[in-house]
């Protein structure tokens, strides 16, 4: 039986973020949300999240990269399941985001069922890493 996970979503847009954050605790996870990326580095280090979905192209101060970034070198987010969310959704796009240190790359509109199937991608990597312990 799956757990609740807990989700920290980093977007600027208002609507979407209330969404996701509706869409995440339907299916029956903890979710936390920020609206900048400072503001979704600081949540993270109190919440210490199991995943962590991350808007790209946040207007002013630290964007989607900047947050990854950060995250990789904090031992403490070393095994967090980061995911870059974008409107982008050419190959380029996957491939610069799995560069930069997310672990998925998903396009916007990220709808109930797309949310489904990525949550199952962070119970599996979630387990092979307590399985690592």
């Amino acid at each position: 039986m799956r757990q609740a996970m807990k989700i920290v979503v980093i977007d600027d847009e208002k609507n979407l973020l209330a969404s996701l954050d509706t869409l995440l605790s339907s299916l029956g996870h903890h979710v936390s949300t920020a609206m900048s990326g400072e503001h979704g580095i600081a949540l993270a280090q109190q919440v210490l999240p199991d995943v962590v979905i991350c808007d790209i192209s946040m207007q002013g101060g630290v964007n989607g990269y900047g947050v990854v970034r950060s995250m990789r070198m904090n031992q403490d987010f070393a095994k967090t399941f980061i995911v870059a969310l974008s409107g982008n959704s050419q190959q380029e796009d996957y491939e610069k985001s799995s560069r930069a240190g997310f672990d998925r790359h998903i396009a916007k509109p990220a709808g109930l069922e797309k949310l489904h199937l990525l949550m199952d991608d962070a119970w599996r990597h979630k387990m092979r890493q307590a399985a690592k312990r």
